[in-house]
This record gives C-alpha cells, structure tokens and sequence, in this order.
C-alpha cells in the first residue's frame, strides 16, 4: 500500500496517495499533495537528516528535525530511504 512521504499515511491506491492535499508538506498544510515514499516497510524509520530511528513513519514525520537543514526545527524529519 502507497505512503506518503510527508506525513507517513497509507493509501489503500496510488490514485488516492496523489489526489489528496498533505497537512504536513514543506510548503505548508495543505499547500501541496501527498508524495509517494520510496522505500520499503521497516520495523524502524530512521530521519536522513539526524540519524533519529522512530517506531513508524508517522511518528517520524511529526516531529521537527534539530538538524533540518533549513534550520534546526525549522523542518520535520525525513525518512530515509
């Protein structure tokens, strides 16, 4: 099942993942749509930019980041792939 990158929630098709617009985008809420993450299902996500592990992709992608690198907490996590 898609996920989205941005905010970690999964869509039981593609069509659903990209129609929809993202609460948590860079851009802003809702000021741009879902993105499909890459990667496969883990028992760990770990932040690209930090190292941080979260239990899901969720979680992760609540959080703000100390080392985005717009600035510290100036961005959330990212899941690396």
């Amino acid at each position: 099942m898609p996920k989205c990158k941005y905010c970690g929630m999964t869509f039981p098709h593609m069509t659903a993942l990209t129609c929809g617009s993202c609460g948590r985008h860079p851009n802003g809420p809702h000021k741009g749509r879902h993105a499909l993450y890459e990667g496969s299902d883990k028992a760990q996500y770990v932040c690209k930019y930090c190292g941080m592990k979260f239990p899901n992709m969720t979680v992760l992608c609540a959080q703000p980041c100390g080392k985005h690198p717009n600035g510290a907490h100036k961005g959330r996590h990212s899941p690396a792939l």
